[in-house]
């Protein structure tokens, strides 16, 4: 089985993730943990897996339907996203192993729509062309609310990724938007809510 974690950033997907192992006794060996060389390593084996072929061209085809509307520089950005994307989908399908993720195949997905400004109606289209089932896939969605992540955010204070750079009313903007889309998909495709708390008894 994958357990993939989704929400807002600041909802405590790594934490929680990270209190799971521990309550388990660290009984996941280190393999099962994603780490950044192995990361390194499944960009340069798996970028051209025909699973990442099909995954690329899948989303790209919804993404980039509507034509012209994106320029250059988002398009790049765009096209760096949906590689990522196609990576960790080739990581799941060739793994036999369970595996735990603070932000898998959802998770990305939703933050592809969120930064890029595209609507739900791109979003569902898009996790609906994942077999999540075939690929093992159990998807949570870590039910944390607005204020909760927005006061996670400030305190961590930290600047390594894309939410890192907003602040006040532009960081409560987006986090707001993170929760409307993950609730959306949570919803749309009957993955379960969870909180911090009940993660332990929910993921057996």
């Amino acid at each position: 089985m994958i357990v993939e974690l989704f929400g807002c950033p600041g909802a405590g997907k790594t934490y929680t993730l990270d209190a799971l192992i521990n309550e388990k006794n660290r009984n996941v060996d280190s393999g099962n943990i994603i780490t950044e060389t192995v990361k390194k390593i499944i960009k340069k084996m798996l970028l051209f897996s025909p699973c990442a072929i099909k995954v690329k061209k899948d989303i790209s085809m919804v993404v980039f339907r509507d034509g012209g509307f994106i320029d250059s520089e988002k398009k790049k950005s765009i096209i760096t996203q949906i590689k990522n994307i196609a990576m960790l989908t080739s990581v799941y399908k060739y793994s036999r192993k369970d595996l735990y993720i603070d932000e898998g195949i959802v998770h990305r997905v939703i933050t592809l729509c969120v930064i890029n400004d595209l609507p739900t109606k791109i979003l569902e289209e898009v996790i609906g062309k994942f077999d999540l089932g075939t690929l093992r896939v159990r998807p949570f969605f870590l039910d944390t609310s607005v204020q909760v992540c927005f006061g996670s955010c400030v305190k961590r204070n930290r600047h390594t990724s894309y939410i890192d750079t907003f602040q006040g009313e532009a960081l409560l903007e987006i986090l707001t938007k993170y929760f409307h889309y993950s609730e959306f998909i949570a919803d749309r495709f009957g993955f379960e809510h969870i909180s911090r708390e009940d993660m332990g008894e929910k993921i057996k």
